[in-house]
């Protein structure tokens, strides 16, 4: 009885292997700031791609957005469109 364990125990490791190695034999990810050595031609077409710098403005509590607090607690914050 203690065999035929053994041997269940022994399999199921190696059907684990058999599963889980696989996915460990993948390149490394790539370094911020450095294009990656390989690239497919839409992750091409991506990186020619040139946008402007974003302009976010946060509105101010109070002059911009009405804060009201309801009676169960609830924190609501208004800001017309």
């Amino acid at each position: 009885m203690r065999r035929r364990g053994a041997l269940a125990a022994s399999i199921l490791a190696v059907l684990s292997l058999a599963i889980f190695l696989p996915g460990c034999d993948r390149p490394e990810a790539p370094v911020p700031g450095q294009p990656p050595t390989t690239m497919s031609p839409g992750a091409r077409r991506i990186e020619a791609m040139k946008f402007p710098p974003l302009k976010l403005s946060i509105p101010k509590v109070g002059r911009d957005v009405e804060r009201l607090e309801l009676e169960g607690g609830l924190v609501l914050y208004l800001m017309e469109d």
